[in-house]
């Protein structure tokens, strides 16, 4: 039998970063290098430091070691706005949901974050912002 599929689905174009408990990214979509500017030979081995904000980091490590101990499995998680440092240094804020994942016994072993196109601070959207970002940081 035969299966005749688009030659690409909506997932090859959704900007989807899988990362391990440690905040490793294991798996890098085309849709984040087209979003961010970071391409998956980059990114795939790193830490998700690389797109947050420096002064940000500190706080995104602790709200996934928080997250991965406190671990939720609730699809309809809110969506929020968060800052990502872009290849080209900008901050634009993406509006992202994650889904948290775990072992057999109900461990937190990563999660899979999807990211939204950027929007401005306050843009409309109804979001709320993870992070507040200094002045001048996005």
């Amino acid at each position: 039998m035969t299966h005749n599929l688009p030659p690409s689905s909506p997932a090859d174009d959704a900007a989807q970063v899988l990362v391990d408990h440690q905040g490793i990214v294991r798996y890098w979509s085309a849709g984040c290098t087209r979003m961010f500017g970071h391409s998956g030979a980059v990114m795939v081995g790193a830490t998700l430091d690389r797109i947050i904000p420096p002064t940000l980091r500190a706080g995104h490590r602790d709200g996934l070691a928080a997250a991965m101990a406190a671990l939720t499995l609730d699809r309809d998680s809110p969506v929020g706005n968060i800052p990502a440092l872009h290849a080209d240094g900008t901050v634009r804020r993406h509006p992202f949901r994650q889904v948290q994942l775990c072992d057999a016994f109900g461990v937190g072993t990563g999660a899979v974050v999807t990211f939204l196109p950027a929007t401005a601070p306050g843009g409309g959207n109804g979001l709320r912002d993870v992070f507040d970002l200094p002045d001048g940081a996005g």
